[in-house]
Formats: C-alpha cells, structure tokens, sequence
C-alpha cells in the first residue's frame, strides 16, 4: 500500500536534531519514493500502488557527525500504522506513545 512507513527497530536509539534529509530510492523507470530523516526520525514515502513488503530490510543510514547520512547503518523494517511506541531513558520506560488509526479497531 502507498503510504508513509516508519523505519526502526527495537532498541534503536534516537539522536533529536533539528533538520531533515531526503534520499531518493532508486528506480530506472519511476521514483517509488525516498528515505527521510526529520527530527531523528527515519520514514520511508512509498508512492508505489504494491507498496513495501513488511519482511523487506532497509538500511537505516548511520547519522554523520555535522550532519548527512553515511551509507553504514542498520537493517531495520518498514512499519505501516504502528500500534505504539516506548520510550526508555536510562533503561527505563520513560512514556508510551500509543496511535489508534482511523479505520482501524482498537
């Protein structure tokens, strides 16, 4: 499904900056889409009609220290209508984020 997905993994850790950062995703006939970095925050915008295969891996750019993304990262998973997030601060739970979709049951 075209949409927006947002990339990450359980244990990923999240650096605050103020600025955002596009990456086209390759395609010799089209743009499918692009890789964006805002706040700390990795998306990926897929304008496909199939969308992305929720087993599919994408490298998650490591940050670069003055800004930009490195091509080192970590594979991570697209998530489409995630449920909830967990916030940890020094290895406890700091706040719970919990989304209900439109559309969608609790």
């Amino acid at each position: 499904m075209a949409g927006l997905y947002i990339l990450s993994a359980v244990g990923t850790q999240i650096t605050m900056q103020d600025r955002l950062e596009y990456m086209p995703m390759a395609h010799p006939d089209c743009l499918p889409g692009g890789l964006f970095c805002f706040g700390g925050y990795s998306f990926v915008l897929h304008l496909g009609v199939g969308g992305l295969d929720p087993n599919c891996e994408i490298i998650l750019p490591g940050p670069l220290p003055y800004g930009g993304m490195s091509g080192g990262g970590m594979n991570v998973r697209p998530m489409y209508h995630p449920k909830a997030f967990k916030f940890d601060v020094h290895r406890r739970t700091s706040h719970v984020v919990r989304i209900k979709w439109p559309g969608e049951l609790n």
